[in-house]
This record gives structure tokens, sequence and C-alpha cells, in this order.
């Protein structure tokens, strides 16, 4: 990206759902995702990856779920970077879909996936609550989900 258009915010990602077609797998496929954190310019209920999680339960509804898993994966690339923080249920939606269509083979990456980017977010969002709070001198220390046969 080129200085002017940094300075005037000219390839700027736009999260509005409106500027986007959702009717076939190109349709969703051609999404943008963005590269890097963007700000609603629109209500979040207009946000695409919000809309695109609302398509997916249309599709589903429809018995389009190769629409509806297309949808949710999608928005499951678009989340990280957007202003308001997704639940681990939102992401485990695919999860589910890819169940429901048989593509069992699927869900063990994206449930890797999935909780590698919900880790990732949990870690951020504790330095974000930490600085907030005027404590700088930290040391993060990863926290291990699984636990050992010992402890269970």
């Amino acid at each position: 990206m080129g200085l002017f258009s940094k300075l005037f915010g000219l390839n700027k990602y736009n999260p509005k759902a409106s500027n986007y077609k959702m009717n076939t797998l190109e349709d969703i496929q051609a999404i943008p995702v963005p590269t890097e954190k963007f700000e609603y310019n629109c209500d979040f209920t207009e946000s695409i990856e919000y809309v695109l999680q609302r398509k997916a339960t249309q599709f589903k509804k429809e018995g389009k779920l190769d629409l509806a898993i297309a949808c949710l994966k999608k928005s499951n690339e678009i989340m990280p970077y957007a202003p308001m923080t997704y639940t681990s249920k939102d992401y485990e939606r695919l999860e589910k879909y890819l169940k429901l269509a048989g593509k069992v083979e699927e869900v063990g990456k994206v449930h890797s996936d999935t909780s590698t980017t919900i880790s990732s977010q949990r870690t951020k969002l504790t330095i974000k609550q930490l600085s907030n709070l005027g404590i700088s001198d930290m040391m993060i220390v990863p926290r291990e989900t699984k636990i050992c046969s010992e402890c269970a």
C-alpha cells in the first residue's frame, strides 16, 4: 500500500456486509479477509462476519450445507480482526456444520485452528486488560488447557 493510500485510507478494509454478495460459493470465497484489525463503519449487525454467521443459519435451513460451511469458514477467517470479541461458540459452529455434512476429516484441523485462534485472542485480551489497569511489568505464562492423567 502506497503512502497516498495510507494517508487517505483508500485500500481500507470495508466490513459492511451490503458491499458483498453471498449467494454462491464463488461470492463467499471472494469476500476479502483483512490483514489487520479494523473498525466498524456500521452497526456490528451489518458487519460482514456477523452477517455471514446469520447467512450460514439461513443456508442450513434451506439444506445448502456447502454454502453454510463456506459462510462459517469465511466468518472464522475475519472474526480475529473484528473489533468485537467473538466466543469459542461462534468459532465452533463450523465444526458442528462440518459434522452435519459428514466432513469429519476436516473437523480435527478446524478444531486445532479454532483453539489456536481463541487462545491467541485470550492472551491479547488479558494484555489489554492489564495495560488498561496501568500494569506494565508482567510475564506472560502460557496456559495449557490439557489435563494430564494424574490431575484428571
